[in-house]
């Protein structure tokens, strides 16, 4: 019934093949020698494309959809739907003749060859071969023999094991390119620091890789839950930028909140899309890929890719892609945000140094400057008192008032280089070094207090050390408040408090003064000029510590420090108060 002379020639030739488009007609070509027939089609389940030919394939089209349909009803009563695959859960195990009523004049034999999965017990494909027709009056006969099913058999596994050789070579290649270029990308983007212009590297490489119509990066902003379209790609592009989609909405706020990716290659049939992205943009979503970007633990964003080209469908092999694309995404992100704030860090300090340099240089050129040019008068006309003789009352009042102004000249001096760096801060600690500082600040126009608990100073013991660092970053952001105060509070009353125990170290900067709306001003540090502030909450958080600003107008305003102390002993003493009354009458 069956030809099967030239199959031992065509299993010869199965290696040679390594192209799926000369497998496919290959097979088909064997097959049709096979059945005797000008009719046929090969179908494999994991690619899109087949063969068919001839001028009665419908009628293997209508078979094939008929079996589908069938096989559908039974695995929506049978089968959950995870494993449901109509187009191959009917294909027999062996091959099968097959018998069909096209018609009443009409019934033709269709031979089935199952292509079975070496990997799987689902096959991966099968054979419909249109068999000739019999003649009027004839049997027909749907029995293959036991001399021709071998050979149909060893056609199937052959074939079987061709195209999944082949697949695998082809997966195999594929991945070898994607490494390379994955390589390539990832070099490319871990060397570039500018966000923006990595952020739209990301995207153009990944709807490259992946060939899709567009790709949307979205980065999380975790202080309202919104996902940020950050610089899209594709037709709607420009309409999406810096658009806003809360976390609760669509698939990737899904993948961002769940932190799994998802595949959805038709959006008409899942609820969790959001059709007003497209409504705003008249851009047609079809499909969608949607993976989280991950760094520790924590999800940043999620990368997204839409419409595969060519209408074709999302894949695994393309969603492991894309889940290595937004894997080092993610720490290239992360990177250029540590730059980029590194790099704003950078030039608060120098804008900072630079804001001290002027202080510096106005406080010297208005104090020990013109000191230093009223003592070089004062030493020209001494020296001509002493030329003129019979001037010794005069001259001596002369010697003792420059002697005053000297060592006024050089108080402000020693004053000034306290305030900048304070050598009693490393030889004797934080409180002696605050107690200095406040007897200094006899000068100014209101009353400091300084309180102190918890270090354990004694007439024979010093007061608790703290680590170097941390009271250096204490000392400068009191010195900080304290100027704050000098330039707008106009109290009558500072409070600068200690307080230490086994937990943490608190310290406190107090006054009486003004007040502002601290609420306005902690919005828009930058914008208002308020570096002090700024700098004070910045150098808080390199020593761990927790930063609150309060300040009501009319109220006066509170900084508080609260600095995790653990590891210091416990040292409890009773509180100790130094008032230092200003020398300037209220």
């Amino acid at each position: 019934m069956f030809n099967t002379s030239h199959l031992i020639e065509y299993l010869t030739n199965l290696p040679l093949l390594q192209v799926p488009s000369s497998l496919l007609q290959a097979s088909l070509n064997e097959g049709l020698r096979i059945g005797r027939t000008d009719t046929g089609m090969v179908i494999f389940f994991d690619y899109d494309e087949g063969r068919e030919a001839g001028g009665e394939v419908g009628l293997l089209r209508y078979f094939l959809s008929i079996k589908a349909a069938k096989a559908q009803s039974q695995l929506n009563q049978e089968i959950p739907i995870s494993e449901q695959n109509p187009l191959s859960s009917w294909v027999p195990k062996l091959p099968t003749l097959y018998e069909m009523s096209f018609s009443q004049e009409q019934t033709r034999r269709i031979l089935t060859l199952p292509l079975g999965n070496p990997n799987s017990i689902q096959p991966m494909g099968v054979v419909l071969l249109l068999m000739p027709r019999t003649d009027p009056g004839g049997t027909i006969s749907l029995t293959i023999s036991t001399s021709d099913l071998p050979n149909l058999v060893a056609y199937c596994r052959a074939t079987a094991n061709a195209w999944s050789s082949l697949r695998s070579l082809t997966n195999m290649s594929r991945r070898l390119e994607d490494l390379v270029l994955l390589n390539d990308v990832a070099t490319a983007i871990t060397q570039n620091r500018d966000l923006s212009d990595l952020l739209r590297q990301i995207m153009d490489t990944t709807a490259q890789m992946l060939h899709s119509d567009a790709c949307t990066l979205m980065l999380l902003d975790r202080a309202t839950n919104e996902l940020v379209f950050s610089i899209p790609t594709g037709e709607a592009g420009n309409e999406l930028k810096q658009m806003r989609q809360p976390m609760s909405e669509g698939i990737s706020g899904y993948v961002a909140r769940i932190g799994e990716p998802v595949i959805v290659n038709d959006v008409t049939k899942d609820r969790r899309f959001n059709q007003s992205v497209d409504n705003k943009t008249g851009f047609r979503t079809r499909s969608i890929m949607c993976a989280p970007m991950i760094v520790r633990e924590k999800t940043i964003g999620v990368i997204e890719v839409i419409n595969k080209q060519d209408g074709g469908s999302f894949n695994p092999n393309d969603l492991a892609l894309l889940l290595t694309l937004a894997a080092q995404s993610a720490i290239a992100i992360e990177n250029a945000q540590l730059y980029s704030d590194l790099k704003d860090e950078r030039d608060k300090i120098i804008a900072k140094e630079e804001e001290v340099r002027r202080e510096l240089g106005r406080d010297l050129h208005d104090g020990p400057a013109q000191v230093m040019a009223g003592l070089a008068m004062r030493s020209n006309f001494i020296k001509k008192l002493y030329q003129a003789g019979n001037e010794e009352t005069r001259l001596l009042k002369e010697l003792t008032d420059m002697e005053r102004v000297a060592q006024q000249a050089a108080k402000d001096i020693r004053t000034m280089m306290f305030g900048l760096r304070p050598l009693m801060l490393e030889t004797k600690g934080l409180i002696p070094t605050l107690e200095a500082y406040v007897e200094k600040l006899q000068t100014e126009g209101w009353e400091t207090h300084l309180i102190v608990e918890g270090f354990g100073e004694t007439e024979t013991e010093s007061a608790l050390r703290l680590p170097y660092n941390t009271e250096a970053t204490v000392f400068i952001i009191i010195q900080e408040a304290i100027n704050n105060i000098r330039k707008h509070a106009q109290p009558n009353n500072v409070w600068i408090s200690l307080s230490h125990n086994d937990i943490q170290t608190i310290v406190t900067v107090r006054d009486d003064g003004k007040g502002f709306d601290s609420e306005a001003t902690a919005k828009n540090y930058i914008e208002r000029g308020s570096f002090g502030l700024l700098n004070m909450r910045e150098r808080a958080r390199l020593i761990n510590a927790q930063y609150e600003l309060s300040s009501k107008l009319g109220q006066g305003t509170t900084i508080k420090l609260l600095i995790p102390n653990s590891a210091m002993p416990q040292v409890t003493t009773q509180p100790l108060m130094v008032t230092m009354p200003s020398i300037i009458e209220k």
